[in-house]
């Protein structure tokens, strides 16, 4: 009896080893398996209505996705419905809470506290173009609502914001950038959903990426648990394009690093996280389901990397700020982002699949205009400028016109000229809808526009200059009255058009290694033509001091007669 009892043991063990062998290999067997993608639209129940706009994360202790407000495809109206989906089964439930509860809104962000099991939400519009700048935490156990405490009304608050990015790092949850209405943002807050401190603002680096809003966003897991993922968006009042190329990935500390680009240009994008990296498929600018996109740092060193990965068979058709989670190591979810409430689920290894190709970025025309702007104003213009200051005694006196001349009149026109040119690229990329000409931006268009107006004024007042007086006469009135104007007009023109040189740059964004350099390079060039100018005004003032005439003194005579002389 006792070996039956033993040999029964010993077959339920080798049973038991071998079902986890089997799960084992199915389970490898998935993650080698390239993505492919499944329509469980027929399999879901109690389906929500069509959405986009919506925020979503995702409850591993549960195995479900929980799901908050959005734009509703068939009306169009906000909803403040709160929806679960569990993964496994695929049914949907309706939550009802007791209690306050959070205003209907959309283009909001999330993520699920495992520790105290919550779902947290921060931001976001709402009814009549409501901006909200409150974070609000749904317990499952209690199925309530409550607001974070030390974020209620008078406390410490990030700012009313929507379009933004961030999610939940531990049992913070983080916002950074988004759109007030007024001006885009780049600024990163965090909250303790767990204690009562309240917002907290991370230090924004001098590198900080541009401001923008209406982007892709997800929290990593693994072993970069601590970074956002932001993807395009819409830049900054005309200065980062909208829509934008870039990648961010954005430590809970504010460090930023910048991505390669492989999608193209979005707004509205999906992003799921990934084995050490993530996901990303929707979004305005991007097209079906046959082509994702996968972030990730090759060895965890170097710079983060997108990769297209092509996808055959049946594929989601196009959709934007669709909610998409990752539920398992192989295994992501979306729903809806359009006008149908279908679910997909798209499983397998991205590093298995096949490699499709990049979108190319094209030219920025920033990078032109900004090009343009800083090789007139800050190096051909002063250097003209020079010339006319401080070498009018170079070359063949005789020769009409002077050298200093020429070489003043030959630098000043190739300079405006590039500058003309700056002008019109830059009015070319703000289209009539950007607030380009608005707050936030430092000055930089207006200052822009008065020094163009006085570099165009330098030609024009050049051509119509009274002849300078034959040796001997006097200046007229109107020589130098244009001597005035043209002179300190110019200089003010150079002065302004370098510090707007160093503002452009700040608004484009030190993030990208060529944009730091040009910017240093910029600041020591400067520096240069500032000792330049000092040393030759010095050497100019002791040179025209010493040739300047001695009164002559007559020995024996006194000082009236010594005048006398002198004259």
């Amino acid at each position: 009896a006792v070996s039956k009892l033993a040999m029964k043991q010993l077959m339920s063990w080798k049973l038991l080893v071998a079902t986890a062998a089997c799960v084992l290999v199915i389970s490898k067997l998935s993650e080698a398996a390239p993505l492919a993608w499944s329509d469980l639209s027929q399999q879901q129940t109690n389906a929500p209505s069509a959405r986009a706009l919506a925020t979503c994360a995702f409850d591993n202790s549960t195995q479900s996705i929980w799901m908050y407000g959005g734009v509703l495809g068939a009306t169009n109206e906000f909803t403040d419905e709160l929806w679960k989906l569990d993964v496994q089964t695929l049914a949907w439930v309706k939550v009802s809470p007791t209690g306050s509860i959070p205003a209907r809104r959309f283009s909001l962000v999330s993520g699920f506290e495992e520790a105290n099991q919550k779902f947290c939400i921060a931001g976001g519009e709402g009814d009549k173009k409501e901006i909200y700048d409150d974070a609000w935490c749904y317990s499952p156990s209690g199925n309530s609502w409550t607001m974070v405490a030390g974020t209620e009304k008078g406390k410490k608050r990030p700012g009313k914001r929507y379009g933004h990015a961030g999610g939940m790092i531990g049992p913070e949850l983080f916002v950074w950038g988004g759109f007030d209405t007024k001006i885009r943002l780049n600024d990163l807050w965090g909250v303790n959903v767990n204690g009562n401190e309240g917002w907290k603002m991370e230090k924004t680096p001098m590198r900080a990426a541009t401001a923008r809003c209406i982007v892709g966003t997800t929290v990593f897991r693994d072993q970069n648990a601590d970074k956002i993922a932001v993807v395009g968006g819409c830049g900054n009042l005309g200065y980062g394009p909208c829509p934008h190329h870039e990648t961010l990935v954005i430590s809970k500390n504010g460090k930023t690093e910048l991505a390669e680009s492989c999608a193209g240009t979005s707004t509205y994008a999906s992003l799921a996280s990934a084995k050490d990296g993530a996901i990303h498929f929707g979004g305005k600018g991007i097209g079906d389901g046959s082509t994702v996109y996968d972030l990730s740092k090759p060895g965890g060193k170097g710079k983060w990397k997108w990769q297209a990965r092509s996808i055959n068979g049946v594929v989601p058709e196009h959709r934007r700020d669709n909610c998409f989670v990752q539920v398992s190591s192989d295994r992501w979810i979306t729903f809806s982002g359009g006008s149908k409430n279908d679910l997909w689920e798209l499983k397998g290894n991205p590093a298995e699949s096949k490699l499709g190709k990049c979108k190319k970025n094209g030219i920025n025309l920033r990078a032109v205009h900004g090009g343009l702007m800083c090789a007139g104003w800050a190096f051909l213009l002063p250097l003209g400028e020079i010339a006319a200051r401080y070498f009018k005694n170079a070359g063949d006196p005789s020769s009409v016109p002077r050298l200093w001349f020429k070489i003043h009149r030959g630098i000043q026109s190739l300079g405006l000229l590039l500058t003309i040119a700056g002008t019109i690229v830059i009015f070319y990329v703000v289209d009539s809808e950007s607030t380009h000409f608005s707050v936030g931006q430092r000055g930089h268009p207006y200052i822009g526009i008065i020094t163009m107006v006085l570099g165009v004024l330098q030609p024009v007042n050049a051509a119509l200059r009274p002849h300078p007086p034959a040796p001997g006469e006097k200046k007229s009135t109107k020589r130098l009255a244009f001597e005035i104007v043209h002179k300190f007009g110019g200089r003010l023109a150079l002065l302004m058009g370098a510090i707007n040189c160093i503002l452009g740059l700040l608004l484009f964004g030190l993030l990208s290694n060529a944009a730091y350099a040009c910017f240093l390079t910029l600041l020591v060039w400067l520096c240069i033509l500032a000792l330049v100018h000092i040393v030759l005004e010095v050497r100019l003032r002791v040179s025209n001091k010493a040739s300047k005439p001695k009164p002559i003194e007559m020995q024996g005579a006194g000082p009236e007669q010594s005048e006398k002389a002198a004259a």
